[in-house]
């Protein structure tokens, strides 16, 4: 599983899924590449929680940023329905029907992925260079 997570994180970074452009206008394929890296980034947490290796991602080298929580549904048929779906949202890009769509949990872990990656930074890092600023 190691080597094919590291083949994921390097075909996502090859394609720069690590560093869109904020702002892009919402289609299919800008948000199904948000929803590919971060899915990417959380599964990189993931094992190295399991495992106790350093991840091969850190959010301090990416822009992680959040797909719109709007249904597969609906992103797929785009267009006028897509814009309607987004204009619904509220600012932060949740939908407002308190509905909870497969994405949602990618937007969920997504937004823990960075505090998750500090704790790994201390569990797996050296020491030495622990200190009390670090951790605060």
């Amino acid at each position: 599983m190691w080597r094919q997570l590291g083949d994921l994180v390097s075909a996502t970074t090859a394609l720069g899924l690590h560093r869109l452009t904020p702002g892009q206008p919402v289609t299919f394929t800008s948000e199904m590449k948000k929803r590919i890296f971060n899915a990417t980034f959380i599964c990189n947490m993931g094992n190295s929680l399991l495992t106790g290796r350093p991840p091969a991602l850190c959010h301090r080298m990416c822009h992680l940023q959040l797909p719109l929580d709007v249904s597969d549904e609906v992103l797929m048929k785009g267009g006028e329905e897509l814009q309607r779906a987004v204009a619904a949202l509220d600012s932060n890009g949740w939908n407002r029907e308190e509905k909870i769509y497969i994405n949602s949990s990618v937007r969920t872990r997504t937004l823990l992925a960075p505090i998750l990656n500090e704790a790994l930074e201390l569990f797996l890092g050296d020491p030495q260079n622990i200190t009390g600023e670090i951790i605060k």
